[in-house]
């Protein structure tokens, strides 16, 4: 790993994720509900190839670790029976628990100030004041409203307000708020500190993503390609363009060290080559490369970048797009 005041952000799956927040338009992971009683986390499930109960504990350490902050953005209220989150709001008489409840509302004659329900000021499909007998116009300048009342269908009884319960959608069982169990949800973003030391230096994918970009290249961080066994292979970035009647793909990965990259991941890139057969799979090696490593990734075709500052990256990355140009 590269020699970090936070050795964890260099980690391969954080790398990818926080590249994901500074290049991809958003600066948070917001939570989708699963199957009513769960909440995911589609990208960063995506970018680790990792399960919902995994992530989550991901997520949660990476907090703990200062390299997330989260953020609270709602409160699910869940079934306290089956744990459902799908539990609508229902309003009903305080006094007979009725559902036919009706909101009126309450209207002023701004002329001669009376005060009545809507009901009385409707005759006829108009609205006319129960009080001197004048038609009223356009509300806020011949009358007013000035509140709301509610009428039970049921016992006939007036209230100012009525009573909430919730239905569970999925086992219809019936509960109050006071029996509900509240669930917070969050939403990710990288820490303050962490967005500071990514971009110092140790931030690789960003530039080489705006240089494939800025040749003509579709590019997907941490995209998947579908290798001839059937296997999805991540590549931290996978660019394509259209040549003719063609389509160029390049599988791009980056391995940061402490000291140089071994054969081992050498050999790790030409399995998902091999099977995935972009056009070019590149390497980027941080800072740089083993000699067995380098004659290995010769026999295998991968190009090489050794590079210790994304600048230098950026440089080599160029000549090689260039040169299928």
């Amino acid at each position: 790993m590269v020699a970090s005041k936070s050795l964890i952000l260099f980690e391969p799956k954080v790398l990818l994720l926080a590249n994901y927040l500074l290049t991809e338009g958003t600066t948070e992971l917001f939570p989708i509900l699963e199957n009513e009683v769960s909440l995911r986390y589609p990208e960063a499930e995506r970018i680790t190839g990792d399960d919902t109960a995994t992530v989550s504990k991901w997520l949660e350490g990476l907090v703990a670790k200062k390299v997330l902050e989260k953020r609270f953005v709602s409160k699910l209220i869940m079934c306290p029976k089956c744990g459902s989150a799908n539990t609508p709001v229902h309003y009903c008489c305080p006094h007979c628990r009725s559902v036919e409840i009706d909101k009126k509302a309450l209207f002023e004659h701004l002329a001669c100030g009376v005060i009545d329900k809507e009901d009385n000021f409707r005759k006829n499909g108009r609205l006319i004041c129960p009080r001197c007998s004048r038609q009223l116009g356009e509300l806020g300048i011949t009358h007013r409203s000035v509140g709301t009342w509610f009428l039970c269908r049921t016992c006939q009884k007036a209230f100012d307000r009525p009573q909430s319960f919730h239905v569970c959608g999925r086992c219809k069982e019936f509960f109050v708020v006071e029996d509900a169990v509240l669930s917070d949800v969050f939403a990710y973003g990288l820490s303050k500190g962490a967005e500071d030391e990514l971009k110092s230096g140790g931030l690789f994918l960003k530039p080489l993503k705006d240089v494939m970009e800025g040749l003509g290249y579709k590019v997907a961080v941490a995209g998947v390609l579908r290798g001839a066994s059937g296997t999805e292979h991540r590549f931290d970035l996978v660019g394509s363009i259209e040549k003719g009647s063609a389509k160029e793909i390049i599988a791009l990965d980056i391995v940061a060290s402490t000291g140089y990259v071994g054969d081992a991941t050498v050999i790790a890139t030409f399995a998902k080559r091999y099977d995935a057969n972009p056009t070019k799979s590149i390497l980027v090696a941080v800072p740089g490369i083993e000699e067995n490593g380098k004659k290995l990734a010769a026999l295998y075709s991968i190009d090489v970048i050794e590079a210790d500052s994304a600048s230098k990256a950026v440089g080599k990355l160029s000549e090689i797009l260039a040169s299928l140009r």
